[in-house]
């Protein structure tokens, strides 16, 4: 029996380095998966934050608007619509366009935002001693870097996922190349509000039936209709809030 033990503690040395380098390509083998479940679990808290976000409404939209001086009218025929952004400033006998939004959303499930026209940067009114409307330029209600776009384009979400007849989840724009450097201004602008590129539409024949339905040539993007409204919802509440009656 002492032989026989002693027989065994020897085959149990002899086998113990080929334990250790099991034991250490377990540990290698265990920190990636580890680092997976991390990751996995990051991913799904930020999902989880952006699934629970109370989403911004139409009226939200329209309410920021008023707060600010403005107001956001809506006309809409069907899937067709076009959203204006309305401002009455001091002495005005009638409202001024200070941008707007149309479009359509189809059956297929993706909106077509035909454009995002905004015309207080668009030279509409210019900052120029020369330009009698200088003074009234200054006093046109300003916004945050993202400016009068962000508040029409979540204006156009809300109305997609509120009202219009079909139900679209995603959204494409064409951001159009007039010049290089506008061009590279416009997807720059949309990616931060969080646009994606679907696809370059160029001047070929490849790209014949974009230019058809886009009209022009440029970068395609899209962007998730809910996804957007709630990344944008605290925003959009907290615009103009200084400027809100006291209850």
């Amino acid at each position: 029996m002492a032989l026989g033990s002693l027989h065994c503690l020897v085959l149990a040395l002899v086998a113990a380095p080929s334990v250790g380098v099991s034991s250490q390509s377990m540990r290698s083998s265990v920190q990636p998966t580890l680092r997976a479940a991390r990751l996995r679990a990051s991913v799904s808290g930020v999902a989880t934050v952006a699934a629970t976000t109370e989403p911004v409404m139409l009226g939200d939209v329209k309410a920021a608007a008023e707060r600010l001086g403005c107001t956001l009218q809506v006309q809409a025929t069907g899937p067709v619509y076009r959203l204006e952004l309305l401002w009455c400033g001091p002495g005005d006998a009638q409202s001024s366009i200070l941008g707007y939004s149309n479009g359509f959303t189809q059956p297929t499930g993706v909106a077509h935002l035909e454009s995002i026209q905004i015309r207080r940067f668009s030279g509409y009114w210019q900052r120029s001693r020369l330009n009698p409307e200088a003074d009234r330029y200054a006093k046109v209600p300003k916004f945050d870097k993202y400016g009068l776009g962000l508040l029409l384009s979540v204006g156009v979400a809300c109305w997609i996922l509120e009202e219009c007849p079909f139900s679209s989840q995603r959204a494409e724009l064409l951001a159009i190349m007039d010049s290089p450097k506008q061009h590279a201004t416009l997807v720059r602008y949309y990616r931060r509000l969080g646009f994606s590129t679907l696809r370059e539409v160029g001047d070929g024949f490849g790209s014949f039936g974009d230019q058809i339905l886009w009209g022009g040539v440029g970068t395609l993007m899209s962007i998730d209709v809910d996804t957007f409204r709630r990344r944008w919802s605290t925003a959009i509440r907290g615009l103009g809030a200084a400027n809100a009656p006291s209850p």
